[in-house]
């Protein structure tokens, strides 16, 4: 019987081993996890040999670049733009891969992306191209990636869309973003750049005056 070799902590592509899975015909396995976000068990010698260096998500990358350069997409619409590909691939990252920057604020908060979208074919289907200068938009934003509640949407759409979203608590009253702009009169934009671009403070970005003029946004 050869010597065991544990290979938690290894690399090998993009499979982070985690720790000592199965057993299987005396084939042991183990759990790893794609840089993508997914986590399957792997066969031990597939990964010491290199026959397995991702889920699958490597080699779809590898075929969206071919087809996207050559303009022939095989399964997808012909032309479909690299933007599209990234919006899907950056979705699933910050939904499912801890590593990633924004993951605290997505998957570390329980948003996920639905079972059909974890492969670029069915999310393609579903959304089709990205439109220039948009991005994917959930609707509700406490809720999850998936066909009911995404859209493209720009700059300004998704603004508005967390101006109804956004909770703000301010004298021990929590409204929308939307609703305290109406009351205090400040446009919902001029709140959330303050809060967001410029550190303020709730109280502050809801009661001090617009300053008009060229330094209207009063960041300082």
């Amino acid at each position: 019987m050869g010597k065991f070799l544990d290979l938690c902590g290894h690399r090998f592509g993009r499979w982070l081993v985690l720790s000592k899975g199965d057993t299987v015909r005396s084939k042991v396995k183990w759990i790893c996890s794609c840089d993508c976000g997914n986590t399957t068990q792997v066969d031990g010698g597939s990964l010491r040999r290199g026959v397995s260096t991702s889920c699958g998500c490597q080699r779809d990358e590898e075929t969206a670049r071919r087809n996207f350069k050559h303009g022939v997409v095989t399964g997808f619409h012909t032309g479909t733009p690299p933007r599209t590909y990234n919006c899907w691939r950056n979705m699933k990252a910050r939904c499912q891969n801890p590593n990633n920057h924004k993951y605290p604020i997505y998957g570390g908060r329980g948003i996920t992306v639905c079972p059909q979208w974890q492969t670029f074919a069915a999310f393609y289907a579903d959304m089709g191209d990205c439109p220039e200068g948009h991005s994917i938009d959930r609707i509700d934003n406490d809720g999850n990636y998936e066909p009911s509640n995404c859209r493209w949407a720009n700059s300004i759409d998704q603004m508005n869309n967390q101006s109804t979203n956004t909770l703000l608590t301010h004298n021990g009253k929590t409204q929308t973003l939307s609703q305290w702009a109406r009351e205090v009169g400040i446009h919902h934009t001029t709140i959330l750049q303050r809060i967001n671009r410029g550190g303020w403070s709730v109280d502050r970005a809801l009661t001090e005056g617009v300053q008009f003029g060229p330094r209207s946004l009063a960041l300082d």
